[in-house]
């Protein structure tokens, strides 16, 4: 055989297996992924280097991500960087904006990210959590602030003797005010109309026939209401009346707030509170109102101007409220087992993708670069 084809052939097969060599090498980095086993016994580097090493690389990379790469100091750095603030905020602002030009309800929004069943279910939830968070306010104050001991007097703000006049005469004047415009209503002139007959009825002998036949009901009826106006604007029964209130007002305010409390209803004070905070604002009623409202209707340009300019601040509050509890959110969430969980259970099919996507060409060059120093080996080969 001509020794040049010989020499040819020899570089030709020094490089065919330097090639193969390489790529058998880069193979069994992921195959076999099952041990194989013959005649009782495994075969050697069976399976693939990462298939055999997978747990341990999910403890090295769970170790690293959470000692090296993903830590404390990194998010605490990353949370006070101004760009993140800017982003933050501009999007704030954009999506404020968007929402003040919304011509659909708020139920209608939700309802686009949202099942409607789903929507019920949050209305339900945030009008029991709102509920539950009213009546720990309550509690709140009633514990701290010991209300319950309190006497009514000492929870009035400026409560004194002047203050306790100007009340008593407040109340007088309205009082008699409102009488005079009830005694001028038709259920008044009725009930004055009563009142004479029973007069008329009660008086009795002569004088009661004599005023039954000579005195004219409607004239009777303006002379005793006039009358009784009289009394009602007389500076002694006014003051009789102010003197009554002053009493009571002396009476109750030495009593104590729970004392007054249990008074107003047989369930116990602080429960009476709740109740009736129940009824005056009833969470489910008020949500579904304000799911009808529409959106532009409430986030007016008065309201979203103010919005917009607390922006700022209230990025500012969240960013050093998660700045201050990021160490104890890493130390809960435990990193490196989360990320060992997710290689342990990540399909080493997807692993030799990604790697190989990412690695391919490097791959490839690895390969050929075997060629080459096969091709190498053979010239040197020729030569000896």
């Amino acid at each position: 055989m001509n020794p040049l084809w010989t020499n040819v052939a020899s570089i030709a097969i020094a490089g065919f297996i330097g090639g193969v060599t390489n790529h058998l090498a880069i193979k069994m980095l992921f195959h076999p992924r099952h041990p194989i086993y013959l005649f009782g016994r495994k075969l050697p580097f069976t399976p693939g280097l990462i298939p055999k090493r997978k747990d341990e690389i999910g403890q090295s990379l769970g170790k690293v991500v959470g000692e090296y790469l993903v830590t404390s100091e990194g998010i605490q750095g990353a949370l006070r960087s101004p760009e993140l603030r800017m982003t933050i905020e501009r999007k704030l602002t954009d999506g404020l904006e968007s929402l003040s030009t919304q011509e659909k309800t708020i139920r209608e929004l939700a309802l686009q990210y949202l099942p409607a069943e789903e929507v019920a279910v949050w209305e339900t939830r945030v009008a029991e959590w709102m509920r539950a968070r009213s009546h720990d306010a309550v509690d709140l104050l009633w514990s701290s602030g010991d209300f319950a001991n309190k006497k009514l007097g000492e929870c009035i703000p400026n409560w004194n003797d002047d203050r306790k006049l100007l009340i008593s005469q407040t109340i007088v004047t309205s009082l008699v005010s409102e009488l005079k415009k009830e005694l001028q209503t038709l259920n008044g002139e009725r009930m004055l109309r009563r009142m004479s007959g029973q007069f008329l009825e009660k008086s009795g002998g002569f004088l009661g026939a004599l005023a039954g036949m000579f005195m004219d009901e409607d004239k009777m009826l303006g002379k005793v209401r006039s009358a009784i106006f009289e009394q009602l604007d007389s500076p002694m029964v006014q003051e009789s009346i102010q003197k009554f209130l002053l009493r009571k007002m002396e009476t109750y305010e030495d009593m104590t707030v729970d004392s007054v409390l249990q008074w107003l209803s047989n369930n116990g004070g602080i429960g009476w509170v709740k109740e009736q905070m129940d009824q005056v604002i009833p969470w489910e009623s008020w949500l579904t109102r304000l799911g009808d409202r529409k959106v532009n209707d409430l986030l007016t340009q008065e309201r979203t101007s103010w919005l917009t300019s607390h922006i700022p601040y209230v990025v500012d509050r969240v960013l050093r409220f998660v700045e201050s509890r990021i160490d104890r959110v890493i130390n809960a969430i435990d990193l490196p087992a989360i990320v060992e969980k997710q290689v342990a259970d990540f399909p080493i099919e997807r692993i030799e993708m990604i790697i190989l996507s990412l690695s391919g060409k490097e791959f490839r060059a690895i390969t050929w670069l075997g060629v080459l120093l096969g091709c190498l080996i053979g010239v040197i080969q020729i030569f000896l």
